[in-house]
């Protein structure tokens, strides 16, 4: 089994975070209508690390639900960078604490499973391969 760890990034529509600095601690940005998972979120700059308790009052388990909501105004969301990134280029997005990374306490991975033959397609080893070396680079 091959896996990955898909990176996540804070996003919001533009006028969400207009009177907020981009790079403020994450503790002084308001959080309570992220779409997504609720818990406590760690969030590293450097060597200085905030914890988050997020309540959303909203989730959403569908990436293009949580874009629709997201551009609507309901709040900030922590979406896979992958998801997000066209809409981030055209300026319907922005990405909110751009230094900041994110651990999210549930983890989203991404698995390509085969059968535990040795006689894998090279199709399907090629499709895996270049799949995994496109996450790296979003």
């Amino acid at each position: 089994m091959v896996s990955t760890r898909i990176p996540l990034e804070a996003r919001s529509a533009p006028a969400s975070t207009r009177s907020r600095s981009a790079n403020s601690p994450p503790n002084n940005i308001f959080f309570p209508n992220d779409s997504q998972f609720r818990g406590e979120w760690c969030f590293w700059l450097h060597d200085q690390t905030e914890s988050v308790l997020l309540t959303p009052r909203l989730m959403i388990n569908n990436s293009d639900a949580m874009i629709d909501a997201i551009l609507q105004g309901v709040g900030i969301a922590l979406i896979p960078t992958f998801i997000a990134n066209s809409y981030l280029l055209n300026g319907r997005l922005k990405r909110v604490l751009p230094d900041w990374r994110i651990e999210n306490p549930m983890p989203m991975t991404t698995y390509a499973i085969t059968l535990p033959n040795r006689l894998l397609p090279l199709k399907t080893r090629v499709f895996i391969d270049d799949f995994m070396a496109w996450l790296k680079t979003k």
